[in-house]
């Protein structure tokens, strides 16, 4: 007994003069491996695993260091790059609870996590190394080896395009941007980076336009200056002649709901309306194509809209319908919604119907 409760005397003093440097890679290899199971848990198709995952990550991260917050976020953005299970879903809720631990704290000033920093960690993190070039034709590259090459290249930067997409969400969603209001600054930058992604990729851009549809909600619930944000989206959307595409529909009517000080410029729809009578066909073909490629936006971004119809329904139709209900009133013989329907839906069914015959006979 003697000798064994010597050998646990020894055991001890030799733990206790472990260099304190080597204990600390201990104790960080023990956090750093629950940290990787809650970052892989985001991932996880069960909803209720990657909640519970995001909630671990926030309290785990809770009066964190700025150093250990910026790694964080950095894992988090490039997860949102991933097409893995659900990565997006998962990381995306994260990423915006841990947005909120970059504001300043009685401990922590956090003055590295400003507006415009997050912006860029954002951008530098999804960018593709080695970026395929999307104007180049398959048709030019023969060998079946680089043909599969190039495809994967260019699925990542698909990816890495969406995953900044939803990075720029979370910043909205979080409201860390607008925390210098009523300064714009950050708000504007990352408008310029959102709209020239929408004109540069066409095959992202309803996917911006939606993040910048959604952002309107999220500005209503601003203390401050929250219609000022809302005209600067509308007028950078009418600067660059979006305003008749389904995104800038979509974005229009929202504002001007959520919104009811808005300045609207008078040379866009008749009556500042998009669902005025007069504009019922315009309507009906930016629903059917995604934007009225007679107007001068077509001009302007040179890709968008090609008079085909979309293989999906675009997410302006959200807005269109609330509208018409909103507007519905029970004593009207013929509601604005029967009109609308008659015109843009029914009509324009026609219309594809009487094409379609006349291609197969």
């Amino acid at each position: 007994m003697k000798r064994r409760a010597e050998e646990l005397n020894a055991a001890t003093e030799n733990n206790d003069t472990v260099h304190p440097a080597r204990k600390r890679r201990l104790e960080y290899t023990e956090a750093d491996a629950q940290l990787a199971k809650l970052y892989n848990d985001l991932s996880d198709e069960v909803k209720a695993t990657r909640i519970k995952a995001a909630a671990g990550l926030v309290r785990a991260l809770k009066d964190a260091e700025p150093a250990r917050l910026d790694q964080s976020l950095t894992r988090l953005i490039r997860g949102l790059c991933s097409s893995r299970k659900a990565s997006r879903s998962g990381f995306f809720v994260a990423l915006v609870e841990v947005l909120q631990l970059t504001k300043p704290t009685d401990s922590h000033d956090n003055a590295q996590f400003t507006p415009l920093s997050l912006i860029a960690k954002v951008e530098s993190l999804t960018e593709p190394e080695g970026s395929a070039n999307n104007q180049v034709s398959l048709t030019i590259i023969t060998s079946p080896f680089f043909q599969s090459v190039f495809l994967m290249r260019l699925q990542e930067k698909r990816d890495y395009l969406l995953g900044r997409c939803i990075a720029f969400k979370a910043l909205i969603q979080s409201r860390v941007l607008f925390q210098d209001a009523p300064d714009q600054t950050a708000w504007q930058t990352l408008l310029d980076h959102v709209f020239a992604l929408i004109v540069e990729y066409p095959s992202v851009r309803k996917d911006y336009g939606a993040i910048l549809y959604e952002s309107l909600p999220s500005l209503a619930l601003l203390k401050q200056d929250e219609t000022a944000y809302a005209q600067t989206l509308l007028q950078k959307l009418q600067s660059l002649s979006l305003a008749k595409s389904a995104e800038g529909l979509a974005i229009w009517l929202s504002a001007v709901h959520l919104f009811p000080g808005l300045s609207l410029s008078k040379n866009v729809w008749h009556y500042n309306d998009p669902l005025n009578s007069k504009e019922r066909a315009v309507v009906a073909k930016i629903l059917r194509d995604g934007s009225n490629t007679e107007t001068a936006d077509a001009a302007s971004t040179g890709k968008s809209g090609n008079g085909t119809p979309q293989s999906m329904p675009s997410f302006a139709w959200t807005p269109v319908l609330q509208e018409l209900y909103r507007r519905y009133t029970a004593t009207s013989k013929t509601s604005d919604f029967e009109k609308f329907w008659t015109e843009a839906v029914d009509g324009e069914y026609l219309v594809i119907h009487v094409c379609l015959s006349s291609a197969n006979m």
